[in-house]
C-alpha cells in the first residue's frame, strides 16, 4: 500500500453559487481513494473517470453518494437511511474531477469539483 501526500483544491456549488471554495488541503491518496479533512469533516472520496463513491464524515453522521447509492448513517444509533436520488455524474478533465448530484430530499443541486 503506497500513500502520496499532496495537496487538493476542492470547490463546492449549490445550484452553481459557490459555497465553499478551499485550496492547498492537505490529502492522502491510496491507489484512487482521496482522504482529507476539512471544516472538521472527514471526506473519503473513490474517484475513476466513470464511477465515484463520495463519503462526508461528520461527528454525527455519515452522508454517502456514488452512482448506485445514497444514505446517512446516524452514527450514535447506527441507522441507515436510504435517500433517494434523482441522478448522479462524474466528469474527469486532466487532474479536475467534477461530481454532480441531485437528491431527492434536497431543493438544489450540488457540483462538486476537485482538482489535484
Amino acid at each position: 500500500m503506497i500513500f502520496i501526500n499532496k495537496t487538493l483544491d476542492f470547490r463546492l456549488y449549490k445550484n452553481n453559487i459557490l459555497k465553499i471554495d478551499k485550496n492547498n488541503i492537505d490529502y492522502s491518496k491510496n491507489n484512487d481513494k482521496i482522504l482529507f479533512e476539512l471544516e472538521k469533516e472527514l471526506f473519503n472520496i473513490l474517484l475513476k473517470d466513470d464511477y465515484f463513491e463520495f463519503e462526508k464524515k461528520g461527528n454525527d453522521n455519515i452522508f454517502f453518494i456514488s452512482n448506485n447509492d445514497a444514505y446517512v448513517l446516524l452514527i450514535d444509533n447506527n441507522i441507515k437511511l436510504q435517500i433517494k436520488k434523482e441522478y448522479t455524474d462524474i466528469k474527469k478533465d486532466n487532474n479536475k474531477y467534477i461530481i454532480s448530484y441531485k437528491i431527492e430530499s434536497d431543493e438544489e443541486q450540488t457540483r462538486i469539483e476537485i482538482i489535484l
